[in-house]
């Protein structure tokens, strides 16, 4: 262990001995005493200073024309300098350029090189910095430097207008010189509008000899209107140069539309033409160009909505009113759209309303319209035209009624007459002849016509219902009296109103009555508009079928027919419950209830009269039970014709003791 620390210590020894020698020996290569070691002052460390770098510029702003001197000194640590040394500029940004890249220090330790801008173009600031390496140690310093661009010239623009319209461009002239102030030739300078407002004559030109380039500016279209920029902009000597100036752009005159109306007071009678004219900004006709014509308000139409100027620049339409009624005053308006401007016109009019007189054609002599028959009428409206139409509605009382129909009963009548068809539908029944009425809506224009009708003849007469179709003995407490029903009927089957038809009761048992008349007691009824007669029955005091008869007298005199019928299906009932006819039952015989609650059985009941017709629905059946719970009572339903309802039993407290429950 101890020889080993000792061989440790020892090599120690000998590594700093070796130090201090190299130090010695870096410290005499800048001239001073090999002996001595240089070290830092105040420090007794073994760093020696190898040497000093300076560094300094002739000026601190650099342009084109006024590059600058970077100066590097290179001096020992004993201040004395350091010739034959390799100094390194490099420029820490992209704005500046050096003379030369190195330079060797020369007998004052100097070594230099100029600075200038990277081109022409460019400003801002950069740095620059020297270094050297010396007795092996790396020095370096760094200079800042604003660079300033290069003045390359001047760009001026000038206009022999600021106002433009198609009918008077304006001349944009661009003038470059350069930084002397002379002309510069042969560049290209470029034009360019801002907005959509204006165009250039060319988009670029080349400078003259007087370093002048021009164009013309004018609107962009004969609609543009408003203010536009046109911008001249040319690179010379690596930098952009660019000026702007400013147009008032004025839309063209583009054309002229005229509008005349042939009269300006208009009615259905006497329409007016309305005659649009285009020419341009010249006075030349304008062929080719739709023009539309609208209506401000609704008192008028045109004739057509659109029209296509012709050789002459024009286009036209008719003006009528919109209705017989019109009446006031109205514009029509022309417009077109020409050369990206729209041109509109407008004219005014009075409009009279037209006097409309209807009138009925003649019928022809001694006509009648057979029962159910059809016939043409013909309307005639004065002042009814294209231009005016008229709308027209027909009625009669028989049509109101539903007992005939007009077709069609509105129409629009564009010209003199109307015909229509009347179709009678059983009116004759009703009256002998039926008023047609025409009228004009708004308007106290009228007509009428008187149609004979005729009486349709009487083809049958059926039965149509006894409602209800069973009543009960008088006294019963039940229903006792039903209403019995005919119908009269035509050739064609329809219903025949204001027809008397007569009705007796051939059936007298048990003191059955008609409207409290005996038996043998007519009673006259008049069908109403279903063609319908009804009686009214009572029952008496036994059960029986009742039969009515219903009969009319067609035609008079020897040729006089009487029709008649017989009702069925009513009859009289007793109606009670009798004890012969009134049969209970069980679902179950012999249920499991005497030691157990709740056990459920059903119980029926059949019931009729005396006669064996089932009792009435609704009857109601009471139930008792001796023992366990039963429904307290149910009503009567008539199922497949029988009388029947059923009752619920449980089986609960009491209990017989000998098991059995009377029900």
């Amino acid at each position: 262990m101890s020889m080993n620390m000792w061989g440790i210590k020892r090599a120690a020894a000998v590594a700093l001995a070796l130090g201090l020698l190299v130090g010695v020996q870096g410290c005499g290569g800048g001239g001073g005493d090999p002996g001595t070691p240089v070290l830092s002052p105040g420090s007794g460390s073994s760093t020696a200073v190898s040497g000093v770098l300076t560094l300094s510029a002739s000026s601190t702003t650099v342009s084109s024309a006024s590059p600058a001197q970077i100066t590097a000194v290179l001096k020992d640590a004993k201040g004395n300098p350091v010739p034959g040394q390799v100094v390194t500029f490099k420029v820490v940004r992209s704005l500046a350029v050096t003379g030369v890249s190195t330079a060797l220090t020369n007998a004052n330790g100097e070594a230099s090189t100029t600075v200038s801008p990277a081109s022409s173009t460019i400003t801002g600031a950069d740095e620059i910095t020297a270094s050297v390496t010396y007795a092996g140690k790396l020095l370096e310093q760094t200079v800042g430097l604003q660079v300033n661009a290069a003045n390359s010239g001047v760009l001026t623009l000038t206009a022999s207008s600021s106002a433009v319209s198609e009918a008077s461009p304006a001349q944009i002239t661009a003038v470059l010189r350069d930084s002397a102030g002379n002309p510069v030739a042969g560049q290209v300078v470029t034009f360019k509008a801002l907005r959509s407002l204006a165009a250039t004559g060319v988009s670029t030109a080349l400078t003259n000899a007087n370093g002048e380039a021009s164009t013309m500016v004018s609107p962009a279209s004969s609609a543009s209107d408003g203010a536009d920029e046109v911008t001249a902009s040319v690179t010379y000597a690596g930098r952009l140069l660019e000026k702007t100036t400013g147009f008032q752009i004025n839309a063209s005159n583009a054309g002229v539309l005229t509008l005349t109306a042939s009269s300006t007071t208009v009615s259905s009678a006497s329409p007016a033409q309305i005659r649009a004219v285009l020419k341009d900004a010249r006075g030349n006709p304008v062929a080719g160009q739709v023009v539309t014509f609208k209506v401000v308000r609704s008192l008028a139409m045109t004739g057509v909505p659109t029209a296509l100027t012709n050789a002459n620049g024009e286009a036209s339409t008719t003006v009528t009113p919109a209705a017989y009624t019109s009446k006031g005053a109205d514009e029509v308006t022309a417009s077109v759209s020409y050369g990206g401007k729209v041109l509109e016109k407008t004219v005014g009019f009075q409009f009279n309303a037209t006097d409309i007189t209807l009138a009925f054609g003649a019928l022809p002599g001694g006509f009648n319209l057979s029962a159910y028959g059809q016939t043409s009428l013909v309307l005639n409206a004065t002042g009814a035209s294209v231009g005016s139409p008229v709308s027209v509605t027909l009625t009669s009382a028989c049509v109101t009624s539903g007992k005939a129909t007009i077709s069609p009963s509105t129409a629009t009548m564009t010209s003199g007459s109307l015909t229509v068809q009347y179709q009678d539908s059983g009116c004759g029944a009703l009256q002998a002849s039926d008023a047609v009425q025409a009228a004009v809506p708004a308007s106290a224009s009228t007509a009428s016509l008187t149609v004979p009708l005729t009486t349709p003849s009487v083809s049958s007469l059926g039965f149509v219902s006894a409602s209800p179709e069973q009543i009960y003995l008088k006294g019963s407490g039940l229903g006792e009296s039903s209403l019995v029903t005919f119908v009269v009927r035509d050739s064609a089957g329809n219903a025949l109103q204001n027809q008397n038809v007569s009705l007796s009761l051939l059936t007298g048992a048990g003191g059955v009555t008609m409207e409290d008349q005996p038996v043998g007691t007519a009673v006259s009824r008049t069908s109403d508009a279903q063609g319908r007669v009804s009686v009214r029955i009572n029952s008496g005091t036994a059960p029986t079928p009742v039969r009515v008869q219903a009969s009319l007298t067609v035609g008079v005199g020897f040729g006089a027919t009487t029709v008649s019928t017989v009702s069925s299906n009513l009859s009289v009932a007793v109606g009670l419950p009798s004890q012969l006819n009134f049969s209970l039952s069980q679902q179950t015989i012999n249920i499991e209830g005497f030691n157990i609650d709740g056990t459920t059985n059903t119980y029926n009941i059949i019931a009729a009269d005396r006669s064996g017709n089932p009792v009435p629905a609704g009857t109601t059946i009471n139930f008792r039970a001796e023992g366990g719970q039963i429904q307290a009572s149910a009503q009567t339903q008539i199922v497949s014709g029988i009388a029947r309802t059923s009752v619920n039993f449980v089986s609960a407290q009491p209990k017989p003791a000998d098991g059995r429950v009377t029900i």
